[in-house]
């Protein structure tokens, strides 16, 4: 499909191209209807201007997603447009509203046996506890995320909770940012 294509490219990080086969998607969806359709590749499409900084792009999107997903009854996307919605809070240092965000994504997803939205909102949290200096309670959600992740086999999950439990040992650890940089 088109989203896969796109999801393709934005992973070896040409967004540009990859917003083009997500917005041939949505294209595609509005033309035959498809509600859901245009979800998914709102989704898509949020994350690649999120990758971009794009915050203004992400807000509105987010905010569509959430619309939709409610009025057309599509409960498996509500949690991942949380997530958007909770990422783009932490990134403004707005931890209140990140907080609230995620926490909503997580349950939803978690009500729904969401497994992978399930560990990325663990390891969202994760983040924000870090910036919080809250280093214990972000360890748990990192664990606890890894376990998800791990149990699904889900290498991109599993790299990425590795990721954001090694920026919380160097965070926590005053000499933890030294020791890395002698690894390389």
């Amino acid at each position: 499909t088109l989203n896969s294509i796109g999801s393709l490219h934005a992973h070896s990080g040409d967004y540009g191209r990859a917003i083009r086969f997500f917005k041939r998607s949505i294209s595609n969806s509005e033309k035959y209807g498809n509600t859901e359709g245009i979800v998914r590749s709102f989704l898509h499409l949020g994350w690649a201007w999120f990758a971009l900084g794009e915050r203004k792009q992400v807000e509105n999107l987010s905010r569509q997603i959430l619309i939709l997903t409610q009025e057309f009854e599509l409960p498996e996307h509500q949690a991942e447009g949380h997530r958007l919605q909770g990422n783009l809070a932490l990134l403004r240092g707005d931890w209140k509203s990140a907080d609230r965000e995620l926490k909503k994504s997580f349950d939803l997803a978690q009500k729904q046996g969401l497994d992978r939205v399930v560990a990325a909102s663990l390891f969202d949290r994760a983040q924000l506890s870090t910036e919080r200096e809250a280093f214990e309670e972000s360890l748990k959600f990192v664990s606890r995320g890894l376990l998800t992740a791990e149990s699904m086999q889900a290498v991109p999950l599993i790299v990425r909770g590795l990721l954001v439990k090694g920026a919380i040992s160097r965070q926590r650890n005053d000499d933890g940012q030294k020791k890395a940089l002698e690894y390389y």
